[in-house]
């Protein structure tokens, strides 16, 4: 049974050059290592995984941490850091071993490639005379950020994903309101020989089922309206006589 501490200056706010390069608080931290310790408590680990050299028996010593009942501490040192191996730095007290917890960034979505991102805890690692992992999650999908200060916590990851769902289906329904205007005006100006007035909000009033002005051949004014309902549209001719085609 394992407790999570943090060691003093575990963020190093208090110097010039931060080990801290991200923005994720230690509530972040404490969830991203409770999860992991979790997973590496709940894998059978093959033997060969955990004895056959000193590394190797290292992540043996951290996986009976992770399985016993017995009270042990594992203490922050630093917070995520590393420019290409970005990862937390957090030492055993049953062993006084120093161990990596390695991290890779999940994207949120979007189509921005500095787009807001969570981490994730892949692997665990104790370097000695050879580098062995135990494999946390499958970094399939992950992948390792260019800008780490994008990085969220889940929270605020969650309220992006919706974020960006709402941001998506307005995008959606803009091309698709885009299309249907586009649809209709070249209807009218076929059908009726007539080309659109200009106007503010012109296709705005006509996408809403407002009448918008219309110039014809000879110049006069046909005022047509969108009944989306009907698949239709509306028109005036002389005398205000009102006519129909469908689209």
């Amino acid at each position: 049974m394992i407790t999570i501490t943090y060691d003093n200056g575990w963020d190093s706010k208090e110097f010039l050059l931060p080990n801290l390069e991200s923005k994720v608080p230690q509530s972040e931290h404490d969830r991203l290592i409770t999860n992991a310790l979790q997973i590496v408590r709940n894998t059978a680990y093959p033997p060969e995984k955990l004895t056959g050299n000193a590394s190797k028996i290292r992540l043996g010593e951290f996986k009976k941490a992770c399985d016993d009942q017995v009270p042990n501490v594992l203490r922050v040192q630093k917070g995520i850091h590393q420019r290409y191996t970005a990862h937390i730095t957090a030492q055993l007290d049953s062993n006084g071993i120093t161990y990596h917890l390695n991290v890779m960034g999940r994207k949120k979505g979007g189509d921005d490639k500095n787009a807001r991102f969570i981490w994730e805890i892949v692997s665990i690692s104790s370097d000695v005379d050879a580098v062995e992992e135990l494999q946390v999650v499958d970094s399939a999908g992950l992948f390792h950020p260019r800008m780490r200060r994008n990085s969220i916590s889940l929270a605020d990851y969650n309220d992006a994903q919706v974020a960006w769902a709402i941001e998506l289906e307005r995008r959606n329904q803009q091309t698709t309101n885009e299309q249907l205007v586009n649809k209709v005006m070249s209807a009218i100006e076929s059908k009726l020989q007539c080309k659109p007035k200009r106007m503010l909000n012109f296709k705005e009033k006509l996408l809403n089922g407002e009448a918008v002005p219309f110039l014809t051949k000879k110049n006069l004014t046909m005022m047509c309206t969108l009944v989306a309902e009907e698949k239709a549209v509306e028109y005036v001719i002389a005398g205000g006589i009102k006519k129909k085609f469908y689209l």
